[in-house]
């Protein structure tokens, strides 16, 4: 669909710094998705990766960090305003809310 995702099993090699790689895959993204579930959410690192790109959000004005509701679980505060996309009940239509927010 014209987007090319960055995964860190993709792009970190062996010998790679992780925080420089993770960081410089943050800062070159255009969107960062945000994959929900109780263990994301208790992710230290993870928080750490979405509020880096939220903060540009906020800057920029522009949609940067998308929410991935996986599972239920406590929504980060920052993130509870921001409509998510849904995969609990429909991975297709869950998928569809993405490449609408990406398309758009």
């Amino acid at each position: 669909m014209g987007h090319v995702p960055w995964l860190d099993e993709w792009q970190i090699k062996a010998g790679d710094s992780i925080p420089n790689k993770v960081s410089r895959g943050i800062d070159e993204c255009d969107y960062l998705l945000v994959l929900l579930s109780p263990i994301s959410v208790g992710s230290g690192w993870v928080e750490r990766e979405w509020s880096t790109k939220y903060w540009t959000e906020v800057e920029s004005g522009e949609i940067c960090v998308i929410p991935v509701l996986l599972e239920d679980c406590a929504v980060p505060a920052l993130l509870r305003t921001k409509k998510y996309a849904d995969f609990r009940a429909d991975y297709a239509s869950g998928l569809e809310q993405i490449v609408d927010s990406l398309l758009n």
